[in-house]
């Protein structure tokens, strides 16, 4: 690119100067023969009013004198040239141009003088005055100014295009800078040619590079969307000025409002509730976090607002605010179902328990004495003892499930186990004399 601009530089300074220099000299040219024209009147003007009639030799040595480039004629009414003071012929003058056209200045070609001159003449005293001067001295003055005007467009050239390469140097340097920069930011190789070129080059390679970045943020941002729209929780995150910047779908369908009526809005116009509002505005001032029950379209809510202090969300002394909303709905159903069931079951451990206690005080105090009715009572009381034990067991079963059914292991020496039932045992053993052994490898 340096080289396209330093040669398109100097082409075009050349092309001015080259056009300068040929108005100039179609300009001198015809100042030089308006001048000449008004000379060589001025010179006839002097040669008719020196000459007397009779002088002709001493007038035009007066002319001749005083420009030796000027030719002076004499020639008599008839044609014939009385005196010349270059060279005289016999040829007749009548026919000449400058003599049918007295006192207007002509250019033709000299046969006598074998070049092109400029001629002017009058009539006085039955002769005719012709002033004339070759055209080679218009033309000196200006060949002097082309070949000096060559000159100085070549040594104005020479200067020109060292200052036009040192300017463009120096101005093409940012750029140059700029592309480095393009290259760093885009990493690889970098394009060898001129710096359009190259700047183009890495244009296209940093255009291509964030047309990935922004494919990844997108994907990423997918992700996110994804994840935060599927937990089970409502989020909601509100930025310092208290603006919504994020909300996902649970959140969403909780507080019964689509994405568009609610992001980048103030959270009061979200949350109509006063108590929350309030909560959030302390959590962004002063950085506190706070829990509320929270309860809407008959559906129960934890609702935990916490200060995010994250630069993306963090203004000055203003805090961010994350809000997760937890449905507890069928935690406190279940909460409640729980107590109902305890409530029963401890009414139906209640009467069973009374019932084997009534018989055997009665067995004990002795107001059953009778061996059958003794039976049936016993009877009775495993009947009732039984209908506890499921009870219980139906307790124990639900306080397994509630656990998730989470088993704990541990490890136990069989041979202490053993022990343990064998002593728990000890008495019904002696009493049915039974003798127990044990190996156990």
């Amino acid at each position: 690119m340096k080289k396209k601009i330093i040669v398109a530089n100097i082409l075009v300074l050349f092309i001015a100067l080259i056009v300068f220099l040929l108005s100039s000299t179609i300009i001198v040219s015809y100042l030089n023969k308006r001048n000449m024209e008004e000379e060589i009147k001025n010179y006839l003007n002097i040669a008719k009013e020196e000459y007397n009639g009779s002088n002709i030799e001493e007038c035009a040595k007066l002319l001749n004198d005083a420009n030796n480039k000027i030719r002076v004629t004499f020639i008599s009414k008839e044609g014939n040239v009385l005196y010349d003071t270059s060279k005289n012929s016999e040829v007749n003058h009548l026919d000449r141009e400058e003599i049918i056209n007295i006192g207007k200045v002509t250019y033709r070609y000299s046969a006598t003088t074998n070049e092109k001159m400029y001629y002017v003449a009058s009539y006085i005293n039955n002769v005719y005055i012709r002033v004339s001067i070759p055209e080679a001295s218009i033309n000196g003055m200006t060949n002097t100014l082309i070949y000096s005007g060559i000159i100085s467009i070549i040594i104005l050239g020479v200067i020109s295009s060292f200052i036009i390469v040192l300017v463009s140097n120096k101005s093409l340097k940012p750029l140059k800078d700029e592309i480095a920069k393009l290259s760093d930011i885009a990493g690889g190789s970098d394009y060898y040619g001129n710096d359009i070129d190259r700047l183009s080059f890495q244009v296209d390679r940093v255009h291509d590079l964030i047309e990935d970045k922004i494919d990844l943020l997108e994907k990423e941002k997918n992700k996110l969307d994804y994840v935060v729209d599927n937990i089970n929780q409502g989020l909601v995150i509100i930025s310092a000025e208290g603006n919504i910047i994020l909300v996902n779908k649970v959140s969403l369908d909780i507080l019964d409002k689509d994405k568009k009526d609610i992001i980048n809005k103030n959270y009061v116009y979200t949350f109509i509730d006063k108590d929350i509002n309030l909560l959030i505005e302390d959590c962004i001032n002063n950085y506190h976090n706070h829990n509320i029950n929270y309860s809407i379209n008959n559906k129960d809510y934890v609702i935990n607002i916490s200060s995010l202090d994250n630069s993306f969300v963090k203004n000055n002394n203003s805090y961010g605010v994350s809000i997760f909303i937890y449905d507890v709905t069928d935690m406190k159903l279940v909460e409640r179902m729980k107590t109902d069931f305890f409530s029963n079951a401890s009414h139906e451990l209640k009467s069973p328990l009374t019932s084997i206690i009534g018989y055997q005080q009665m067995i004990t105090e002795g107001i059953i004495e009778d061996k059958k009715e003794i039976e049936e009572a016993t009877k009775k009381t495993i009947k009732e003892a039984s209908r506890m034990n499921n009870i219980i067991n139906e307790m124990l079963e639900l306080s397994y499930l509630e656990s998730n059914n989470n088993e704990t292991k541990t490890e136990l020496s069989i041979s202490k186990v053993l022990s343990d039932v064998i002593e728990s045992l000890d008495s019904q053993i002696k009493l049915k004399n039974i003798n127990i052994s044990t190996n156990i490898n």
